[in-house]
């Protein structure tokens, strides 16, 4: 067996810092060699440009990950030409795509911020029933 990193992605208790609902309570597991994240203990197997991608969004939660953070890993060569550039953020929006269909039986969303790049959300529907279970 592999052997498990585990984190907690979220916001942190900080002293003296009101404390907010945490929007991602989740145990986060990863292994890097095999391109996988355990996710609430629920496995999900990705691409290697997936499992990139998953964790520059992982890392930048609730905040906008640029669209070059994204194309830098699928190692393009150039984006001076505006064709070249329309088609690595085509490759980004289907990678998204594929990524939004793992994560939302999770709870979690992947939102496009238009012009800028993506982010990553709790799902509408999760954000609901846990505020149905208050």
């Amino acid at each position: 067996m592999w052997p498990k990193k585990t984190r907690t992605y979220g916001r942190k208790r900080r002293p003296g810092v009101p404390v907010v609902a945490p929007v991602f309570p989740h145990t986060i597991q990863y292994n890097e060699q095999q391109h996988v994240w355990i996710i609430d203990q629920t496995l999900l197997s990705c691409s290697p440009t997936e499992y990139c991608c998953l964790k520059l969004l992982l890392e930048q939660v609730e905040r906008c990950v640029p669209y070059a953070h994204f194309i830098a890993q699928f190692q393009e060569d150039s984006f001076a030409d505006g064709q070249l550039q329309k088609q690595a953020k085509m490759k980004v929006a289907h990678l998204m795509s594929k990524l939004r269909e793992k994560l939302w039986p999770l709870g979690l969303d992947i939102g496009s911020v238009m012009g800028i790049g993506y982010i990553l959300l709790r799902s509408a529907s999760a954000a609901s029933s846990d505020e149905h279970a208050c």
